[in-house]
């Protein structure tokens, strides 16, 4: 096998790995499969992320014509809406996304979402743009039938203007009132602060107590062996059901962290559930426990400096002169800290 069959291979892994979580994403097969493969066209510069979200949906597109008796043509597929799907396929991006455009001007400045609905080619001027397309996305998908909506006009080859999006996506009469609709949906979104102690070691303890799989008269089933147990055994699958239910409320109001945490070991079981191949399935749990090793560590970290702290203050309060208020000063103290901890550490995390 020479350079470019090894070159081939990598590229079929990669453009079944990327139309597994579009499975995963839009909740709806590929009409593409081993036995019917997506052809591949490689440019010199190498395949992005984006470039199979655009092979794999226009395969969506052409078998919903072909279907509809359409002439085949070359599609049209706008770059926000492949960009913005790229963007949500891994479920710890939307909180990268929400991060990104946390600064002020710049690239961090958001624009107006009938400006990113215009794009037919994406700006390149860094990661605040695909953040933007991803966020826009993501809020079109979770409204009713919004997919649906955006596919059947692919499908005619219709534009999908801003114009259109406004009135068939949202539901409102102008681009200026889909606005104030995108920017409610931000506001909701960006309600992150957590209650004092909302993240704490003996949360994620909890999380990871409860990733295996358990039921009654049968023993602990860690996630790696589940892989090897998802033909043929329907009673792991069950158990595989219920486990996402439990995460999800285990998580539930926590700090956006841990949910973030729990969504990627969700994000594995609902793979395992849906059949995705091995490795997908390997490298999803890879990531999960990657992200909730290091939240671990990290909460270990912040809760031991915080209790530094207060020895500090504590020991300084004493050598002081008599003071009622002190303790109660001492825990707004460690409140105010912990929250610079807390955006110390969102602002310095890294994707």
């Amino acid at each position: 096998m020479g350079p470019e069959s090894g070159q081939n291979a990598r590229i079929t892994r990669l453009a079944e790995e990327t139309a597994s979580q579009i499975e995963d994403l839009l909740r709806m097969p590929i009409p593409a499969t081993r036995m019917n493969p997506v052809e591949i066209e490689c440019p010199e510069s190498g395949l992005s992320q984006e470039d199979l979200v655009r092979v794999v949906i226009t395969r969506i597109v052409e078998t919903r014509r072909q279907a509809a008796g359409l002439p085949r043509m070359e599609l049209r597929i706008p770059a926000w809406f492949t960009f913005g799907l790229a963007g949500n396929l891994d479920k710890g991006m939307l909180a990268r996304h929400r991060k990104v455009l946390s600064g002020s001007g710049g690239e961090s400045g958001m624009k107006s979402v009938g400006e990113v609905l215009g794009w037919i080619h994406v700006p390149e001027d860094g990661h605040g743009r695909q953040a933007q397309c991803g966020l826009v996305t993501a809020w079109l998908l979770s409204l009713p039938g919004g997919l649906e909506k955006i596919l059947s006009r692919l499908t005619t080859q219709e534009p999908v203007s801003p114009e259109w999006v406004s009135r068939t996506v949202v539901g409102v009469e102008s681009v200026g009132a889909m606005e104030g609709r995108w920017q409610t949906w931000r506001a909701r979104q960006d309600r992150t602060i957590q209650e004092f102690g909302a993240l704490s070691v003996d949360l994620i303890q909890d999380l990871k107590d409860a990733i295996p799989l358990s039921g009654t008269g049968t023993p602990l089933i860690r996630p790696d062996e589940a892989i090897g147990l998802r033909k043929g055994h329907p009673e792991v699958m069950g158990l595989v059901s219920l486990k996402i239910q439990q995460i999800r409320a285990l998580t539930m109001g926590k700090a956006p962290e841990l949910v973030e945490a729990g969504e990627r070991y969700c994000y594995f079981y609902e793979g395992l559930l849906r059949g995705s191949w091995g490795f997908v399935l390997r490298r999803r749990l890879a990531r999960a426990e990657s992200s909730l090793d290091k939240l671990e560590t990290l909460t270990r970290a912040r809760e031991a400096y915080l209790d530094e702290f207060e020895k500090e203050f504590t020991s300084a309060s004493a050598e002081s002169p008599e003071d009622h208020d002190a303790p109660l000063r001492s825990v707004l103290e460690k409140s105010r800290m912990e929250l610079y901890v807390d955006e110390a550490e969102r602002r310095l995390d890294k994707p």
